[in-house]
């Protein structure tokens, strides 16, 4: 894939998961990391449950070039606020292939 279609900047949130000793659930916690050129594209739009029922989002497609560490469990955010949820990653050419989407109100 040619650089120039990289041609977003997005933040890593790294994810890491902590047991609350109250009732021993697992907690997702973010914490911004490096940001990346990457390359998206919109592929549709879905409804996603949320806590307080189901919500509309958009489906993301995300590239990120030379194979960075990153986790299922990570997101990313762009200079905007708004926030891409990973469900799955997958190598493509010279890049990580990220299936996200992104709840509409998130930035």
């Amino acid at each position: 894939m040619d650089a120039g279609n990289y041609d977003t900047m997005l933040q890593r949130l790294t994810c890491t998961r902590t047991k609350n000793p109250t009732n021993g659930d697992l907690e997702d916690a973010h914490a911004p990391g490096d940001w990346y050129w990457c390359r998206l594209e919109y592929t549709g739009s879905s409804v996603r449950d949320d806590w307080d029922g189901q919500q509309t989002a958009q489906d993301v497609t995300i590239g990120v070039r030379n194979f960075p560490a990153l986790s299922p469990l990570d997101q990313f955010r762009d200079a905007d606020g708004r926030v891409y949820e990973i469900e799955s990653i997958r190598p493509g050419d010279d890049e990580w292939v990220c299936s996200c989407f992104s709840r509409d109100g998130d930035a």
